[in-house]
């Protein structure tokens, strides 16, 4: 069963992922990405609608040097799939539309354990998701980016990530993209398993 939770974090050092991810993909980030992760313990109300979670550390666009939305979710048979956070209404359209056609970024940067990077859709169109291509671009997206939530060789979920513009990330943001979505990846499985041990 899917459920979609507006802007719920899932633990205390999922909410300042936006806020991080805006670091790791911004210019200069090595020097700023560790005084970043210390607002990880800061708690984060899961009944927070949009506006607040925007307050709470939803990056702008030019904060994140043209990242414009983040999305968290579990993903296939281990934990079921559902959005767990979302930065506003299209990052959490875009991870409904995976979920319903079965196939996007997130679906294939889990099954191949590597980011996903698609830094013009308009332009390049992907032909292994051309559906979720399409209705994505007609929604304003310009690039995507996915990163796997993995857990030793569990499969956990993904982090979506999209810009209104066409973009890219360097070597550096990417590798620190992707190790800020193994952090949450553990925080979830450690969650998903607290509350199933007191179920």
């Amino acid at each position: 069963r899917r459920r979609t939770r507006a802007a719920a974090c899932p633990a205390s050092s999922v909410a300042s992922l936006t806020a991080c991810i805006a670091v790791a993909t911004s210019s200069g980030s090595e020097s700023k990405l560790a005084s970043v992760r210390k607002k990880e313990s800061r708690p984060f109300s899961s009944s927070a609608t949009y506006a607040s979670a925007s307050r709470a550390g939803k990056p702008s666009a030019d904060q994140s040097n043209g990242v414009s939305g983040t999305a968290i979710s579990t993903l296939g048979d281990l934990l079921g799939s559902e959005t767990l956070y979302a930065s506003d209404p299209l990052a959490a359209r875009l991870d409904e539309l995976q979920f319903d056609l079965g196939i996007g970024p997130c679906w294939d940067a889990l099954r191949t354990a590597r980011p996903v990077i698609e830094p013009d859709l308009a332009a390049h169109p992907r032909s292994t998701w051309p559906v979720f291509s399409e209705t994505a671009a007609a929604d304003g997206v310009g690039s995507l980016f996915a990163f796997p939530m993995l857990v030793g060789s569990l499969q956990v979920g993904a982090v979506d990530m999209y810009s209104r513009r066409p973009m890219t990330l360097d070597r550096v943001q990417t590798r620190q993209a992707a190790s800020l979505a193994d952090l949450v990846g553990r925080v979830v499985l450690r969650r998903a398993l607290v509350r199933a041990a007191v179920a």
